[in-house]
């Protein structure tokens, strides 16, 4: 019996069809697993002032790979268009940026929510800059997409009230592991600011 695959539909469940030939949905990227694919390292870059007016746009593949980003992503990034298209996402995570914070990420998106989160970036000249990032995944009929995101430049006091935490994130991840990492989080946000909102809330008030 034929066996049809389709890569770019959501589970590994077979499904029947009318002629009773099992279709294998398959989709290695459903996960959103790509946006932890990098590797963390302690580079102590130095960081950016970016305009405060800018508006960063971008859509993200299945494959984590940038379907398109508008001229202020180019600009804060200083790579050129054609260096940023079809290239992973990664290209500009900051090797400092703790998983743990894309690992609550993906577990949002997973569930078609939007979400959140101020992210670390480094540019082509190895210079560090954040952005408030709005992750909203697909929901239309394009298959290929994974999710958009539109984002503003990170204001310095909110920096700096992220940064202890997101360093101590990252020195636990590397020193003793991700679980522990994710369990200090959560633990945080319970004790200290009652949810992620309230995270949020507290950082960007």
């Amino acid at each position: 019996m034929a066996t049809e695959y389709n890569f770019f539909l959501t589970s590994t469940e077979v499904q029947k069809t009318g002629t009773s030939k099992p279709v294998i949905k398959i989709n290695e990227y459903d996960d959103y697993s790509f946006l932890t694919d990098y590797d963390s390292a302690l580079i102590n870059s130095l960081e950016k002032q970016i305009n405060p007016s800018l508006q960063v746009v971008s859509r993200v593949t299945t494959k984590g790979k940038l379907k398109f980003c508008n001229t202020d992503y180019i600009s804060v990034t200083n790579y050129k268009g054609k260096e940023l298209v079809n290239k992973r996402t990664s290209i500009i995570t900051h090797p400092e940026m703790p998983k743990t914070i894309y690992n609550y990420i993906i577990q949002e998106l997973k569930k078609d929510n939007d979400v959140a989160a101020p992210i670390r970036h480094l540019d082509k000249n190895g210079k560090s800059f954040w952005l408030n990032t709005q992750f909203n995944p697909n929901k239309g009929s394009n298959l290929k997409l994974a999710y958009s995101t539109k984002a503003v430049p990170t204001s310095e006091t909110a920096v700096n009230k992220i940064k202890e935490i997101y360093n101590t994130l990252f020195l636990i991840e590397k020193n003793v592991n991700q679980d522990q990492a994710q369990k200090y989080f959560e633990g945080m946000l319970e004790m200290e600011y009652a949810n992620y909102d309230g995270f949020l809330l507290e950082i960007f008030e």
